[in-house]
């Protein structure tokens, strides 16, 4: 195939994910229906594979590379050299967050520090690949896969580069939605300034916490629990990991309501708990695991979700649950932001209710922005030069707690 043959003005960045395959098959429907022509790059050829099966043009990041390396010729190199030098004012902040990140997850286990070096191989294939494309003229549009990623943060900042309208997509937070934001879609996906306004009359002793939103009817308390580098937990709340959440918040929480029930459910990918935590939930009456693996059986007997911001917070209080959730996420409502005074730091904390109109209010914002499979909406795509970058992080993220040093 020739380079001339290439018929896409669109990327779209998708990573690898087996569970999702329904949604994208949506998504390359949505983007033909708006006179789109989409390509799907995803980081190895299994995922690719499986999505021509299903009629949608998809790569991997080799299968492009070795495409545009046949159909190059000496002369297209040139194209690959000169080009803006531009850096957005708040690019080192966000450059240092990111490896940060990355840091934190190449040495989380064997598996992230093997997949953090092949991606430094890739990285560079990729980088070259979407930037041939730019530069002559291929590409118009690019919809990025989150945003912290290494290929989405990557994606990112090439678009600030070359000046290429883009948007972030995610999973959406239903059944048949995915989500599209321009800033993100994860605790980075709206701003606030109100992280660095701390009311008094708004900091919470924990006795007068539990009278103020814990009803002595809601026996049963979930805690769904996330994965450990999770980027909503390690941008987007104050917690280092789930077990200083447990620690500092429901462990103190249960033992000052003894008469209520605390099911912890562990992160479908860490269901592994470590063994002093262990240890505590066995020695305690009223702290329970719980590994179901549907969560819809669990929240069907819970009276309360409290949680860091998973989404299983946003499921439950769209489904009439009240939510306590402690951590930054697209989808708290900063209407009800209020601050725990616990073991002597002060942790934030959003409660949610769907009998509230305020509340409500999320759930509308979420659907606004989410491409439903019951229709069609052309206005959600929006394609800017606009994102989180352009921003310090201090406006998405609270830094009460330095876990980046």
């Amino acid at each position: 195939m020739e380079i001339n043959d290439i018929d896409f003005d669109t990327i779209i960045w998708i990573d690898s994910s087996l569970s999702i395959l329904d949604k994208l098959n949506y998504l390359n429907r949505y983007l033909h229906k708006n006179k789109l022509k989409p390509l799907f790059i995803s980081r190895n050829e299994k995922i690719s594979r499986l999505l021509k099966k299903r009629g949608i043009i998809s790569m991997s990041i080799i299968q492009t590379a070795i495409f545009l390396l046949k159909s190059t010729r000496l002369k297209d190199i040139i194209y690959l050299k000169n080009g803006s030098n531009s850096i957005l004012e708040n690019q080192k902040s966000w450059d240092d967050i990111h490896a940060n990140l990355l840091k934190k997850r190449r040495n989380y286990s064997f598996k992230h520090f093997y997949n953090y070096f092949i991606d430094l191989f890739l990285k560079n294939i990729f980088q070259v690949s979407i930037i041939f494309l730019i530069k002559k003229g291929y590409l118009k549009n690019i919809l990025i896969l989150n945003g912290l990623n290494t290929f989405g943060y990557l994606l990112t900042k090439i678009c600030h580069k070359y000046n290429l309208p883009f948007m972030f997509w995610e999973n959406g937070l239903k059944s048949k939605t995915l989500f599209i934001h321009p800033f993100g879609v994860n605790a980075y996906g709206r701003k606030s300034n109100s992280l660095l306004k701390i009311k008094p009359d708004k900091i919470k002793k924990l006795k007068t916490f539990i009278n103020e939103f814990v009803n002595p009817k809601s026996k049963n308390i979930l805690c769904p629990l996330q994965f450990d580098i999770d980027t909503n937990i390690l941008c987007g709340s104050q917690f280092i990991d789930c077990e200083h959440f447990l620690k500092d918040i429901l462990f103190p929480l249960s033992q000052n309501l003894k008469n209520h029930n605390f099911f912890i459910r562990p992160h479908p990918k860490q269901n592994k708990i470590k063994k002093e935590i262990k240890e505590i939930i066995e020695n305690s009456h009223n702290i329970f695991i719980d590994y179901k693996k549907n969560v819809d059986d669990i929240l069907d007997k819970s009276d309360l979700v409290i949680c860091i911001n998973s989404t299983v917070g946003f499921t439950a209080f769209s489904s009439g649950i009240p939510v306590i959730s402690f951590g930054r996420s697209f989808w708290n409502d900063s209407n009800f932001h209020y601050f725990l005074e616990i073991n002597k730091i002060n942790f934030e904390f959003f409660y949610n209710n769907s009998t509230l109109n305020s509340s409500h209010n999320i759930i509308a914002e979420v659907d606004k922005r989410s491409l439903c499979f019951d229709e069609y909406l052309p206005s959600l795509l929006k394609f800017s030069e606009a994102s989180f970058m352009q921003y310090d992080p201090k406006l998405f993220f609270p830094d009460k707690i330095k876990i980046y040093e």
